[in-house]
């Protein structure tokens, strides 16, 4: 039997459309699903909210309302995180690149880190290089410095640094954090969907840095992970 020219290129280009259909609408599916659960989500915890402002409840019973309404904060970050991955996977919405001065948004987004920080007595160490300008969505920008922050926050044990320098033609961002000595982690894994630092860290679904890295390759940048004597440290190369 003889096939014709270009046979084989030809099949595989048709597998390649055909799963990038199927992956497109698995995408659509899951991002219907999640709307559709977390809407009653979003009602339950108003219920719960005004439950718990009426002032009829016994200390028990307002005890069981607090672990409720906590778990169900948690069931809806979990949501809004897969609504906003399965956006991100699948393409999400055309990258508006635009120049930003980074120095500004990344010192914003460090004040807004104030709360935790205080709260904790957390020795800081903030080293950012004024004017230095990007070509970014910043949309995807805020996302992963939000998610490098949030990630900090979880795992913080006393310490906590961000660094901004410019490098020849490359800008380097670091953040870095101390994690307690107890805490199991593979740096060689921070990067996969769901895998979290320390199982017992409550919150969080394992996905922050999944997203740093997937909006990360759609700007065309790099990231890594490295930990040396409980210092973890996450460094972007823009």
């Amino acid at each position: 039997m003889t096939f014709p020219p270009n046979y084989a290129t030809d099949i595989q280009r048709e597998l390649g459309a055909e799963y990038e259909e199927q992956k497109k609408q698995l995408g659509t599916v899951i991002s219907g699903i999640s709307h559709d659960f977390r809407t009653p989500l979003t009602a339950s915890l108003g219920y719960l909210q005004m439950i718990g402002k009426s002032g009829e409840l016994s200390d028990k019973n307002a005890e069981y309302l607090g672990i409720a309404m906590q778990k169900n904060r948690y069931l809806k970050v979990l949501s809004d995180e897969f609504f906003e991955l399965t956006k991100i996977e699948n393409g999400g919405e055309e990258l508006n690149i635009e120049k930003i001065i980074l120095g500004n948004l990344l010192t914003e987004t460090v004040l807004e880190q104030h709360s935790w920080i205080a709260e904790r007595n957390i020795r800081t160490d903030f080293d950012i290089d004024d004017g230095i300008m990007i070509q970014a969505d910043v949309h995807c920008l805020t996302r992963i410095l939000n998610n490098l922050m949030s990630n900090a926050q979880k795992y913080t044990s006393d310490s906590f640094g961000v660094k901004l320098k410019q490098d020849g033609d490359c800008v380097v961002l670091c953040v870095s954090n101390t994690i307690a000595g107890s805490t199991s982690l593979d740096v060689d894994r921070v990067f996969e969907p769901f895998y979290r630092m320390d199982a017992r860290t409550e919150g969080g679904s394992g996905l922050g840095l999944y997203v740093v890295k997937l909006l990360c390759d759609r700007l065309g940048w790099s990231v890594k992970a490295e930990l040396n004597d409980n210092v973890f440290t996450a460094t972007i190369l823009i």
